[in-house]
């Protein structure tokens, strides 16, 4: 497949209402927002996937809002014909394709599609860090020490959450 990279700085907007939607981007790096004029719809960061509507590889659509980067990105895209000619010499594969890819922010129907991601820390790593971490350091009141008892178990709290 011809995937093309894109380079983006903080600040630029990349993809304007009415704009076509000729291909599909995928963010290596970095992070953009999805943006109407007033509300921020989205926020999308790496292995996120934006674009047109891939249930129509057919034609092309509009988009409905603002994409704008929020940090330096590195983006891949390829366009939908390129990718529809490419699925076409592969129907065996383009079936599995079809099914696993998901467009996080579909930019012409303005649908979001929403999973909830494994936290980034695995239960090793939680691990080390409930080991490694700092314990607070206190002397004086007592109130100081059960403060300090207190934070500790709220840390512990947040950490069972990720």
């Amino acid at each position: 497949m011809q995937f093309k990279t894109t380079h983006a700085p903080p600040g630029d907007t990349l993809i304007h209402p009415g704009d076509i939607l000729t291909a599909l981007y995928f963010i290596a790096r970095g992070s953009l927002e999805i943006v109407t004029e007033n509300n921020v719809m989205d926020i999308l960061g790496k292995d996120d996937i934006f674009g047109g509507d891939l249930a129509d590889l057919s034609s092309s659509g509009k988009s409905l809002y603002f994409v704008r980067a929020l940090s330096y990105c590195d983006i891949n895209k390829i366009e939908l014909h390129v990718l529809k000619e490419t699925l076409s010499m592969y129907p065996e594969f383009s079936k599995e394709f079809m099914e696993k890819l998901q467009v996080t922010f579909n930019l012409k129907r303005g649908t979001l599609f929403e999973t909830r991601k494994k936290s980034k820390m695995d239960d090793e790593t939680l691990k080390f860090i409930r080991q490694k971490r700092p314990h607070m350091q206190s002397k004086g009141k007592k109130q100081e020490q059960e403060g300090n008892i207190r934070l500790s178990s709220d840390f512990d709290s947040f950490l069972e959450q990720l």
